[in-house]
């Protein structure tokens, strides 16, 4: 934790998260106004006071928090009349449920990005699907669900030890393609739909498993 003297009645500190970790709390923890979270606030402040001198001269504290894009939390200390720990944990929560609206759209507008590329990607006729290791393949053959016949075929390169699953889109539709793929996402390294990379799997790669690849890993 970093402390900083801002003025006379003023002072901040930055706390990682984990720094958070350590007193066994985390950001979302703050919206629970728990016993836990009051107590770690109690310790601020008597840290504050041995860090850089910091006392409360009016016995009564305002905390502002910010949560910092690098998920660091900022604790500015002041003086305030009649504002309590309550009220410290009220103006954490109001910042911790920023941050969590943030990392919902966030994460909304992440999805929304794959959705659009899984999309573009389904209107391909062949696609390579990258695996670091064959664990993470045969993972995959056991999460993904084949609606109808899939012709696939497994590529091993010695020049980087990695696995590429070949997928023919056939006769799938693009929905079908797009479920299939973005079952991959939890598993692979990267996805393409790349005419180069085939002829070069095709010249360089080791053909270890043909015609239904994925069928005969859900087998084993």
């Amino acid at each position: 934790m970093k402390f900083k003297r801002i003025d006379v009645e003023t002072v901040r500190c930055l706390v990682s998260e984990e720094e958070l970790q350590e007193n066994g709390l985390n950001m979302e923890d703050f919206l629970k106004n728990g016993e836990k979270t009051e107590c770690f606030l109690r310790k601020i402040v008597s840290m504050a006071e041995e860090e850089v001198g910091y006392r409360v001269p009016g016995g009564s504290l305002s905390v502002k928090a910010t949560i910092l894009p690098n998920r660091v939390l900022s604790l500015t200390l002041s003086e305030k009349q009649n504002q309590g720990i309550l009220d410290i944990l009220k103006n954490l929560k109001n910042a911790v449920s920023r941050l969590s609206e943030a990392m919902q759209e966030a994460e909304e507008e992440e999805k929304k990005v794959q959705d659009t590329a899984l999309t573009e990607l389904a209107r391909k006729n062949a696609y390579q699907v990258e695996f670091l290791k064959m664990e993470n393949l045969m993972q995959y053959a056991s999460a993904v669900f084949l609606a109808v016949p899939v012709d696939n075929v497994v590529y091993r390169l010695d020049r980087n030890g990695r696995y590429y699953l070949v997928i023919q889109k056939g006769r799938l539709s693009e929905e079908q393609v797009c479920r299939i793929l973005s079952a991959a996402l939890e598993f692979c390294e990267a996805i393409y739909s790349d005419t180069a990379l085939m002829a070069y799997l095709d010249e360089h790669g080791e053909k270890i498993l043909e015609g239904s690849a994925l069928q005969i890993l859900q087998n084993i």
